[in-house]
């Protein structure tokens, strides 16, 4: 299926995102910290990030910034604690395809994850219909 990476300093949340997502046939990858995600996303193929928002030394939003250059094709959901409007805006202007509040629930996840990636696929498939459009119009 999919790659995904679940970022969070709470190891309850990470584990139990890395059971749901595994049952579900996604590779889980998970960090508990943002520097540890950059990590990953620099090494690594990641189809969907997943984190949360409040974290110390650097929160979600510096992450989605940061992960933005290094794997600029990667979908993000947040899901924080402490949710507001405006921070809901902010990641989703640096990436964030979706928002939950915790405590979420589990289903909910699924469906917004099913989604991300649903529109990732489609993202991709477009990509590359294009490209072969270009190299027949080169033709």
């Amino acid at each position: 299926m999919a790659q995904v990476l679940v970022v969070d300093d709470e190891p309850g949340i990470r584990e139990m995102l890395r059971a749901v997502l595994r049952t579900d046939g996604h590779f889980v990858r998970v960090a508990a910290s943002g520097e540890e995600a950059l990590g990953v996303l620099s090494r690594e193929a990641v189809d969907l990030l997943v984190t949360d928002l409040s974290m110390p030394e650097m929160d979600g939003v510096e992450l989605l910034r940061r992960a933005s250059r290094v794997s600029p094709e990667t979908s993000a959901i947040v899901v924080t604690a402490f949710g507001s409007k405006e921070t809901a805006i902010e990641a989703m202007r640096h990436g964030a395809v979706n928002y939950l509040e915790k405590p979420f629930d589990v289903e909910e996840m699924r469906l917004h994850v099913r989604n991300a990636l649903s529109t990732r696929r489609l993202t991709d498939e477009n990509r590359r219909l294009r490209e072969r459009l270009a190299v027949h119009a080169e033709i």
